[in-house]
């Protein structure tokens, strides 16, 4: 029988996702070899319903522009406006801060969708062409809690009418950190995987002090230079890869990352 073996053979991941989010990238790394390690550090949970939250929704129809920044905007989106007997407005013209996004709100029912182009970052969205003159255009930020502060006042200085709607939070999950410990006394080659700030946040925080130091020797791949700048300023020492952000750009990072090391041991 033959054994064909993988480019990251050998190769450990720690993948940091939200629980919901990391199957598809989990089975594309385990398919080119990696060990793979899950250790959620963010969870995606709905914020509880307020005045202004129900307001908001109450606006949803009256609205030009709806701008979303994840895949997970949307998902709480849908199950809000469900919840109430409602459906996605169609008519409204949606943007997307990504392909994932912009993939979501297709399925969800929208009609035109603007989707930011490579790196699919919100720079990006806010270049595209249709987005330049909002003199008078009625928006909504549909988003959540915290997040860079970039779009709204940028959407709002080309004249949209611009609310925003935060409909979920970033929380710190019940992972044990024993997982984290365990996978930091590893020898092999090893890589994290960080998609956010606040994931990186969240990730030194469950290392603690007594393996801190640890954590930021290991090598670190992530979707932007915003997160990699991040990492650097938290101390960061190994090797950071920055890819573009969906799942096969991601293995392909960790792929090109593992040659080049490999390179430089063999050098």
């Amino acid at each position: 029988m033959t054994v064909t073996s993988g480019p990251l053979d050998g190769v450990s991941t720690l993948v940091t996702r939200p629980r919901h989010q990391a199957d598809n990238l989990c089975a594309q790394l385990s398919a080119a070899g990696a060990d793979v390690v899950r250790f959620p550090v963010l969870e995606i949970v709905p914020l509880a319903p307020t005045p202004v939250l129900e307001a908001g929704l109450d606006r949803i129809d009256e609205q030009q522009l709806l701008v979303f920044t994840s895949v997970n905007a949307v998902t709480m989106l849908m199950e809000l406006l469900a919840s109430r007997g409602r459906r996605f407005p169609r008519s409204v013209l949606c943007a997307a801060v990504g392909a994932s996004t912009g993939e979501a709100l297709e399925r969800a029912g929208a009609g035109e969708v603007l989707i930011a182009p490579p790196p699919c970052n919100s720079e990006a969205l806010l270049a595209l062409p249709q987005l330049q003159d909002l003199r008078g255009t009625a928006a909504m930020l549909i988003t959540g809690e915290g997040g860079r502060g970039l779009l709204e006042p940028s959407l709002r200085g080309r004249g949209a009418e611009i609310t925003r709607l935060d409909v979920y939070r970033r929380v710190l999950p019940d992972t044990d950190p024993a997982i984290l410990r365990s996978w930091l006394q590893r020898t092999q080659p090893c890589i994290v995987l960080i998609t956010s700030v606040d994931a990186l946040d969240n990730l030194l925080q469950l290392a603690g002090k007594d393996w801190r130091e640890r954590l930021l020797e290991r090598d670190l791949v992530t979707i932007a230079p915003r997160i990699a700048e991040a990492a650097g300023q938290r101390g960061w020492r190994g090797t950071i890869t920055v890819t573009r952000p969906f799942d096969a750009a991601v293995v392909q990072g960790i792929v090109g990352w593992w040659q080049q090391a490999r390179k430089r041991m063999h050098s």
